[in-house]
């Protein structure tokens, strides 16, 4: 996931905050060497890992831009697997689709209708510190804690559900097992209290569901859709979660 630079700062905010420049992004990826030296095999250098989301029965997987990138060769590892290509990308929403050649065990469903309120419970489902924690996904539980991003960005959730380097472009999912946005970023929080002298406390953002069905509408991406209202327990959302969340490897 990306660690944003980005103030938070008791009011009123001192300049120096302020100057902080919201740009200065964390790769966001998990790179591959925390655990043991890069791996170095004939096919290339793998060099960082994300997640990502099955959204199409042709193998089509969304994820975030900036974790696919600066790949030479794209691996998907999961419940759906393979090398992948590029289908399309949007830099500054940070969204990518890529493809493998391999029919999805499962599909993920977005929300339709209702939108998320702030207070709505969250779940975000995905393979963070792969070479720490290995591939097996983690699921963590939070709640939406703002309908809007860093200095009320709209295109984005602040969740409270922790995320880690590796859960970028994987899911954010309502209690029914819905799509409702793309984990994308969290606070970079020693840069933070670096500025401010006050340590941050797990503030993570997803883009919205609604931003990421615009993307795939404009690149003639299917996708489905649920207007489920039927909550399920979070052991039940991660057996399902885990038919359609792959990890992503980028490798160079």
């Amino acid at each position: 996931v990306r660690v944003r630079r980005a103030p938070i700062a008791s009011s009123p905010p001192s300049a120096k905050a302020e100057s902080l420049p919201l740009a200065d992004f964390y790769s966001g990826q998990q790179p591959d060497n925390l655990a043991a030296s890069v791996v170095d095999y004939c096919s290339g250098v793998l060099t960082s890992t994300g997640s990502g989301i099955v959204v199409g029965a042709s193998g089509e997987i969304l994820t975030n831009n900036h974790v696919i990138k600066k790949c030479g060769l794209i691996k998907v590892k999961g419940s759906t697997a393979g090398e992948a290509i590029r289908l399309a990308s949007d830099q500054r929403n940070d969204l990518a689709v890529i493809r493998v050649n391999s029919k999805p065990s499962g599909v993920a469903k977005f929300r339709v209708g209702t939108r998320l309120r702030q207070g709505d419970e969250i779940f975000v489902y995905g393979h963070p510190l792969r070479s720490i924690l290995g591939v097996e996904p983690i699921i963590t539980k939070g709640i939406v804690n703002s309908l809007s991003g860093i200095r009320g960005d709209v295109r984005h959730y602040q969740i409270s559900a922790p995320v880690q380097p590796g859960n970028s472009g994987g899911p954010l999912l309502d209690s029914m097992g819905n799509i409702v946005g793309v984990v994308v970023a969290k606070l970079n929080a020693m840069r933070v209290a670096e500025k401010t002298g006050d340590i941050p406390q797990n503030i993570n953002f997803a883009i919205k569901g609604t931003i990421a069905l615009e993307f795939l509408e404009a690149h003639n991406i299917k996708y489905q859709k649920s207007a489920s209202s039927r909550t399920i327990g979070a052991a039940d959302l991660a057996v399902e979660a885990k038919k359609f969340t792959v990890l992503v490897e980028c490798w160079r």
